[in-house]
Formats: C-alpha cells, sequence, structure tokens
C-alpha cells in the first residue's frame, strides 16, 4: 500500500518538538542536524509515516531499526522480508510498503530545464517535452517514473536514466519493464510508483492518522 501526508503546513513547531521525542536516538540526532524546519518535518514526518504503514499492515509496534544495503538502500533489520521506499518534497511525504520490492518518488513542479532534461530523458521523451505546452508537468512525470523504477532496482540515479524511456506512456497506471507503474496527480506534486505488485492502493493520511 502507499501511504502520503501532504498537510506539511498543519506540522507546526510544537508538533514537530512533540513528536520528535516519539523518535529513537538515532532519528533524533537525524532530524536535529537539519537547519532548516521543513527538513525536520519531513525526517519526522517520514519516520511516523512508514511507522503508521507497518503498523496498519503487519500490527509492527517495536522500534524500526534500518540496515543499509551496498547501494545505500535501506530496509528493515528485523524484518527484512518487508520491502518499502520513502520520498518526499516540500509539500509531500510518500511511503510505500509491498512484500515485494518497490520504488516510489514524489516531486513538486519545477521550472523546466531544457539542459537537466537532455541528461535524463530519452530522444523520444525530448520530442514529447519540446512539443508540450506544459513540459515542466511532462518532465516531472517522467523524472518521478524513472525514480521510482531506478528506486525499485536498487539503482538510484544513474547514468542510465536517458536509456529509460515513457514517452509512450500516457496513462495513470500501465505495466513496463516487467513492473507495474502508478501515477497519481496533485497540483503541486506527482507521485509515481513502480512495483512487482500490481494495483498498489494509494491512502492519504490526515495530521490525527500521523500523530495519534
Amino acid at each position: 500500500m502507499i501511504y502520503y501526508f501532504d498537510s506539511i503546513d498543519l506540522f507546526t513547531q510544537e508538533i514537530c518538538n512533540k513528536m520528535i521525542e516519539k523518535l529513537p536516538y538515532e532519528r533524533q540526532q537525524k532530524v536535529l542536524h537539519y537547519k532548516r524546519l521543513v527538513d525536520k518535518k519531513l525526517s519526522i514526518i517520514s519516520y511516523l509515516l512508514l511507522m503508521y504503514g507497518l503498523k496498519n499492515e503487519y500490527a509492527f509496534s517495536q522500534t524500526i531499526n534500518f540496515g543499509y544495503q551496498e547501494n545505500q538502500k535501506p530496509y528493515l533489520l528485523n524484518n527484512p522480508h518487508i520491502q518499502f521506499n520513502i520520498s518526499h518534497c516540500d509539500y509531500c511525504v510518500v511511503v510505500a510498503i509491498s512484500k515485494r520490492e518497490i520504488g516510489i518518488d514524489v516531486q513538486d513542479f519545477i521550472e523546466y530545464d531544457q539542459k537537466l532534461a537532455e541528461v535524463v530523458c530519452s530522444k523520444e521523451e525530448l520530442d514529447t517535452l519540446n512539443r508540450s505546452n506544459c513540459p515542466e508537468i511532462v518532465f516531472t512525470r517522467y523524472w518521478t517514473l524513472k525514480e521510482s523504477y531506478l528506486k525499485m532496482t536498487g539503482e538510484g540515479i544513474s547514468e542510465d536514466m536517458i536509456h529509460i524511456d515513457f514517452s509512450s506512456q500516457s496513462e495513470m497506471t500501465f505495466e513496463k519493464y516487467h513492473s507495474y507503474f502508478q501515477l497519481f496527480h496533485n497540483k503541486n506534486y506527482i507521485i509515481s510508483s513502480c512495483s512487482l505488485e500490481p494495483n498498489m492502493k494509494i491512502n492519504r493520511l490526515s495530521l490525527i492518522d500521523l500523530i495519534q
């Protein structure tokens, strides 16, 4: 299942200070390392969102202990059979949980950068971008799809991005590269997921869900 929280403004400094006390020491230190309040919020929310999902799906109540693969992809140290992935932007935090490999990415819309597009997009994607009236939306769609796929495979951002092509996909759900892709569009951001499991349900959490 996919869980997301996009009421970042409601997560106030007061709530931030209260919820950090519920985090394990290692996570607290990571939060305190950030200087911007929004980065502190996103780090706390990411943990709470993952905790909510694990509790909801697996009755998980213990402290989350992370291990890291050689590519630095995190996993649950005591529950490696549970797959998860986390992403956030300034507007949204999203977590995907599955029994199989999964990748997820959320990105707010940014000003279209032709030079960046030439580095990460295929020729066919560039052709589509050049014809588009909303290249920032189309590029964000491509970017999040590529990110979700590479996070699912464990590769992360790499030179291979230019060889991954989504120019022919306009649907919100589709199959490609032996994987299942889903997109969710919001006025401020796009979420893309890539999974070996079809029809991932998406669940928007409220502030009460997150902090109770």
